[in-house]
């Protein structure tokens, strides 16, 4: 199966929550329009990232964030039907958390759910500069994978992807995709690209090798709090190799056709998510420290 993916490089209103669905609503009519069955966008697309305490006010319900950009479709697209990646400040109750939602909009042809598919809650949570989340929202305590109409996917947000424990368990649970929300700041400017939008390239090209799947990066655009997003899209293959990049510091959206087939190609000749299945029960134990008395 083919099928095409569109990511937004994209420069949210600073916590200008309607303002950024609008926004979001109509370039999903755009990505419809051009044949994406996914647009993906940044993370904190709703609100942009380095709000601090300002995450109270800008945090948002996924059912309310689905239902507001499902009206915007269904009125704006007629019988048109896309699927929907996007991160955003979730309010659960008393919590914020720093998510991810997955949702189906549109019109229903009986065969694919519609709504919500899946929340992803940031796990890793940067404790230092303008990147000290842990202050101001909740840990998320899960690496899922959900099913979708493409192919089973996981949702990594930033950091995420840079521990290698949520891949392996994204593979252990049938993960074909990984899709990356990101917002991640600038740094080491002496060369032609910059530092992190390198270091970013080599991590999403290790992880998709290793697991023999899709790795999807969008990155936040824009400026906040002294701080300069990049705003890059990337693409790997199940091989680690590059499919698509999109422009540096530029509004875009970048299109990419997948091919479903390149991941079990990938996987029949380099099987280390096969490998990795057989052996986890025996690797399992040593993922908690050994207690004092053990050593002993």
């Amino acid at each position: 199966m083919r099928w095409k993916l569109a990511q937004f490089q994209f420069r949210p209103r600073k916590a200008d929550v309607g303002a950024n669905l609008q926004a979001v609503g109509e370039a999903l009519c755009v990505a419809h329009d051009q044949g994406a069955r996914l647009a993906l966008f940044p993370e904190a697309a709703l609100s942009g990232y380095i709000l601090m305490g300002g995450v109270k006010e800008a945090a948002i319900e996924a059912d309310e964030a689905v239902s507001r950009l499902q009206a915007h479709l269904v009125s704006a697209r007629p019988g048109a039907t896309i699927e929907v990646c996007l991160g955003f400040y979730e309010r659960d109750g008393d919590a914020i958390y720093n998510s991810a939602l997955h949702a189906r909009l549109g019109c229903s042809d009986g065969s694919d759910q519609l709504g919500l598919l899946h929340v992803h809650r940031k796990v890793f949570l940067p404790s230092s500069g303008v990147c000290d989340e842990d202050r101001y929202v909740t840990r998320g305590h899960s690496v899922n994978c959900y099913d979708t109409s493409m192919g089973r996917m996981a949702i990594f947000i930033c950091e995420d992807a840079w521990h290698s424990i949520c891949g392996t368990i994204a593979a252990l649970h049938g993960a074909e995709y990984i899709l990356i929300p990101s917002a991640s700041p600038g740094r080491g400017f002496a060369g032609a690209t910059p530092q992190n939008v390198a270091e970013w390239s080599q991590v999403c090209s290790l992880l998709a090798r290793e697991h023999g799947c899709f790795v999807a990066r969008t990155d936040l655009l824009g400026f906040e709090g002294g701080k300069g997003f990049a705003g890059v899209s990337t693409v790997h293959g199940p091989d680690g190799d590059l499919v698509s990049e999109g422009p540096l510091l530029e509004e875009a959206m970048v299109l990419t056709e997948i091919n479903t087939d390149d991941t079990r190609i990938a996987r029949r000749r380099a099987p280390l998510t096969a490998g990795l299945r057989e052996t986890i029960a025996v690797l399992a134990r040593q993922l908690m420290p050994r207690s004092t008395t053990e050593d002993c």
